[in-house]
């Protein structure tokens, strides 16, 4: 078994495709950002603190390179995984300083899916003290869908580790995230 561990956002530059047309303009891919600190930071720290923390007995890690966009992430994760695996993508929220909260993305209409995502963020929110937010069908996404929830091979979860808008939240998802993560996948697994 395997499990994957996806960032939101990639820091490369990425050109626009419109239409099946390049664009010349680009854009660096760094997600939510907030003063110096940017969702990616977190993401890229925090994957690699759970390559730290992993021993869990046959269950292999992989971290999805960086550098890839959304479509090459689901690409690699499918290339490389089979369908018993799990993948967790790492994204951080942000709105007015005042939100505060992490809520976990899964599968709308699967029920097993929807469980493993509660455990999950129960977990989750029990080791960073995060407040619990939500767990939401992908389906309900302003985007009407979450491609690497819905497109990927193996059971794969969207996670909003906190609010890169909120200074606590911050400071939890920089200290205890990786911890949080690493006892919420124990748990699902």
């Amino acid at each position: 078994m395997q499990v994957f561990i996806s960032l939101g956002h990639n820091n490369a530059f990425n050109f626009i495709n419109d239409h099946g047309k390049i664009r010349l303009s680009a854009y660096r891919d760094q997600g939510a950002v907030s003063g110096s600190d940017t969702e990616f930071k977190y993401s890229s720290k925090i994957a690699k603190e759970i390559q730290k923390l992993w021993k869990i007995p046959g269950v292999d890690l992989k971290i999805v390179p960086e550098k890839l966009n959304l479509q090459d992430r689901i690409k690699y994760i499918n290339a490389n995984s089979f369908n018993d695996d799990i993948c967790i993508e790492l994204h951080m929220d942000s709105a007015t300083p005042a939100a505060l909260g992490c809520s976990t993305w899964y599968l709308s209409a699967s029920k097993y899916a929807e469980d493993k995502a509660k455990v999950f963020q129960m977990e989750y929110t029990k080791v960073t003290g995060l407040k619990w937010r939500w767990v939401h069908g992908d389906l309900s996404n302003r985007l009407t869908r979450l491609a690497i929830v819905r497109d990927t091979r193996p059971l794969a979860f969207l996670l909003e580790m906190g609010f890169i808008s909120n200074e606590n939240d911050r400071n939890l998802v920089w200290t205890k995230a990786a911890s949080g993560i690493y006892s919420a996948i124990q748990k699902i697994l």
